[in-house]
């Protein structure tokens, strides 16, 4: 259950939390929730991972919680919005940082952890590799994830899909693709591209800090004003949910 300040009724069903703190409790409610909706469901929970500050606090939440209050991490299988071009065994990589702060402390099953290759592979051939993994997994090629966490960048980007670049220009058929010249470092990335997003069951972005609120206010102004930041261009068959704190939304009527 969301314990949000503001509820706005809109088609991205918005919640405005107090604090980053409260954002990433937020972020943790949501996770077990919906775990335990699809174990009970399907009998497994397919989710894909974001990067950042908000999913790193919510991470060691996750991990610090007592063992009888955790999700069945034993039923989950995990995967990765985006991921830098970068050894596994680098800090900035997205997939170390949810090991470090998370995976490597919780009842979680090795062989369910689906991380992209990033070593000693073209990233176009890893890119194909990783979608046909995540096909391979979901035994289907229309692969639904019960659940996608996003972020997003002042410059309203979400996973790896920038102001510009060309799947956000563009958009592909495929669902991964290789990313060059990112504005953010490593200019190399894997991303998962609106076509795999969009056929989620759920989708949530956790979003904080002043620095983001022109791209919210853009995103969530004025009805008759469409944005073309590549966060805006999320519209899954099932259901989205953005959760902002109260220094994203400082810019809102």
């Amino acid at each position: 259950m969301i314990t949000n300040k503001l509820m706005l009724q809109n088609p991205r069903n918005l919640a405005i939390v107090e604090n980053s703190e409260a954002l990433a409790q937020c972020g943790v409610n949501l996770f077990c929730q919906y775990a335990s909706e699809a174990i009970e469901r399907n009998g497994v929970f397919r989710v894909a991972l974001s990067g950042g500050s908000t999913p790193q606090r919510m991470n060691r939440m996750l991990a610090s919680m007592p063992v009888e209050q955790q999700p069945a991490w034993s039923a989950m299988q995990l995967f990765w919005g985006d991921e830098r071009f970068l050894p596994a065994s680098d800090p900035e990589s997205n997939v170390y940082m949810a090991k470090d702060t998370l995976l490597n402390h919780v009842n979680v099953l090795s062989d369910s952890i689906f991380a992209p290759q990033t070593e000693n592979i073209k990233p176009e051939t890893a890119a194909k590799r990783y979608a046909d993994l995540i096909c391979d997994v979901f035994q289907t090629d229309l692969p639904v994830f019960d659940l996608i966490l996003l972020g997003m960048g002042p410059d309203g980007h979400t996973a790896s899909l920038f102001p510009g670049h060309p799947e956000v220009t563009t958009p592909s058929q495929a669902f991964v693709q290789a990313v060059f010249d990112s504005p953010k470092p490593p200019p190399t990335r894997l991303t998962f591209t609106y076509r795999l997003i969009n056929l989620a069951r759920r989708v949530v972005f956790l979003v904080g800090g002043e620095s983001k609120a022109p791209a919210i206010a853009e995103i969530f102004g004025a009805p008759d004003q469409e944005s073309r930041l590549p966060a805006s261009k999320v519209a899954p068959a099932g259901k989205l949910l953005w959760v902002i704190d109260e220094a994203a939304a400082s810019q809102l009527r």
